[in-house]
């Protein structure tokens, strides 16, 4: 380890404990990171991303000893029609902007089934079944979380702007935040029932992937 690194590390972990205090809403958490990450970078890469995905399996997980049956009853049912009816809008207006501006088509489904599903989670379950090249995965990815910061900064200024109960909240974020961790950041901003509807049908929205990359494979 070089003397340059030790300074990145200390800051580092500084500013990972310090999202850990209640007073570190998941906006600013967003922005400390965007700022570390373009001014001074990140020290540890690889054990980041390989963290970051069990990390979030573990809150959701977290989140469902918060939910209760009835809540899951009560919002199951709506989130599976919102949830259809998302989709099939989302993959139609995708279908017509590629015929309006002609983009790779690999690029332009990737695109579409992130934003449609579950963000970067779609996007690497589809790449491999429609064999996206590397250069055609990485601009996906990069819109979709490009999209998903802007939405987990915005949204709630938005929501309270409008007046939007904690339902309507949770039901607006899950539909059109892409990200299960930017859902559920905008959501818990917002409150705790706004959480708990955001993350069931978030949820539900990713149950998705499996046909899409099932049928993705055989289609294309």
């Amino acid at each position: 380890m070089s003397r340059t690194d030790l300074p990145r590390r200390i800051l580092f972990l500084t500013l990972m404990l310090a999202c850990l205090l209640p007073q570190i809403h998941p906006p600013i958490a967003l922005l400390m990171g965007a700022i570390m990450g373009l001014l001074v970078g990140n020290p540890f890469p690889k054990r980041a991303a390989a963290a970051s995905k069990s990390l979030l399996k573990l809150s959701v997980i977290g989140l469902g000893f918060g939910i209760t049956a009835s809540q899951v009853a009560s919002v199951g049912l709506d989130a599976a029609l919102y949830t259809a009816i998302g989709i099939t809008g989302t993959f139609g207006v995708g279908w017509l902007l590629v015929r309006l501006i002609p983009q790779s088509r690999i690029t332009a489904l990737l695109i579409t089934a992130g934003t449609a599903i579950c963000g970067g989670s779609a996007i690497a379950a589809l790449a491999p079944a429609v064999r996206a090249k590397v250069h055609e995965t990485s601009i996906a990815l990069a819109t979709v979380f490009t999209l998903n910061a802007i939405a987990l900064l915005i949204f709630p200024p938005i929501g309270h702007a409008l007046n939007l109960s904690e339902t309507q909240f949770g039901v607006w974020a899950a539909m059109a935040i892409h990200d299960t961790s930017s859902v559920v950041g905008a959501c818990d901003t917002y409150g705790h029932q706004a959480l708990a509807v955001g993350t069931i049908i978030k949820l539900t929205r990713a149950l998705w992937i499996v046909p899409l990359a099932f049928t993705a494979a055989f289609v294309i």
